[in-house]
Order: structure tokens, then C-alpha cells, then sequence
């Protein structure tokens, strides 16, 4: 089969990016009501991924908008539930010295900036505007995802050691 574009690629990634963020959080999120609903919304978000690459953007014809838009938004509200979590219960150590940390802040991002990237886009192709921007754009949110995911596989999590008094 050949195609002309990589939508069938993007629709396997974007249900895939939603399957992966889900059970990644469910098992950092320490609230067993939070980890339940996570679960009930990846699986609405396999149904939804199934509805819209069926009926409304077929699989191999278009760009899975929808799926990232909702998957987008859905990523902002699990890195902020974590965020929560990270200052509900502080650690003995820095908060942001902890590689969860970076890998929240990386997936916050990133989730923003792609959400914005694509609302965008679509506002730019109704008015013919140029895109080149928002490609710059869109490379500098993928870079920077890049580098903090780096930061969190190289930060020192080691807590400190505590020392006796007497």
C-alpha cells in the first residue's frame, strides 16, 4: 500500500503516546481514585482513537488532529496531577532535582506547546498564512521535549544522607 503521507503513522503513535503517558502515570500517581479514572479515560481514549480513525479522519487519508488535541489536554491534566502530587508530598530533597520532575515538566510542555502548535496551524491554513513559523516552532517544543527528557535520565536522584546529631 502506498501513501502520500504519514497519517497512518501519526494515528499509531498518537494511540500509542496515549496508552504509554497512561500507564507511566498510573504507576507514579499515588491516589488510587486518580489511578482508576487514568485507566477509565485511556480506555475511552482507545474508543475515541477507534471512532476517529474510522469515521471522521480515516486512518490512512488524515492527520489524527482530534486524537492529539484530546491527548494533548489529557497530558497537561496527568503532568499537573503529578505536579500536585510532587507538592502535596515533598521530598526530603530538592524538588527540582528529582528526574520526575523533568520528565513532568517535559511532558507539560511539550503537551502545551503541541496543543497550541496544531490549534494554530489549522487558524494559519484557513487564512493562507505562512506556516514557516510554527514549524520553527514546533521543532524548538520537540528539542526541548528532548532535552529535559535527557535531563531526567541524567539527574542525581540519590537522596542525601542524613547524619546523626549525637
Amino acid at each position: 500500500i502506498q501513501h502520500k503521507n504519514n497519517s497512518s503513522l501519526s494515528h499509531i503513535e498518537s494511540i500509542g503516546n496515549c496508552i504509554l503517558y497512561s500507564l507511566i502515570f498510573t504507576l507514579l500517581i499515588k491516589n488510587k481514585v486518580l489511578k482508576k479514572c487514568i485507566l477509565i479515560l485511556m480506555i475511552l481514549g482507545i474508543a475515541f482513537f477507534i471512532i476517529n480513525a474510522t469515521f471522521i479522519q480515516p486512518f490512512s487519508r488524515n492527520f489524527p488532529s482530534n486524537v492529539y488535541l484530546v491527548s494533548h489536554i489529557f497530558f497537561v491534566i496527568l503532568a499537573l496531577l503529578l505536579f500536585r502530587q510532587m507538592l502535596k508530598y515533598p521530598l526530603n530533597i530538592s524538588i527540582v532535582k528529582p528526574s520526575l520532575f523533568w520528565f513532568t515538566d517535559a511532558l507539560f510542555l511539550f503537551s502545551i506547546t503541541m496543543f497550541l502548535n496544531l490549534a494554530l496551524l489549522s487558524y494559519y491554513a484557513r487564512h493562507h498564512w505562512g506556516k514557516d513559523s510554527l514549524y520553527y516552532f514546533w521543532a524548538c517544543s520537540v528539542y526541548t521535549f528532548s532535552i529535559l527528557i535527557c535531563v531526567s535520565l541524567l539527574v542525581d536522584n540519590k537522596k542525601p544522607a542524613r547524619t546523626s546529631h549525637g
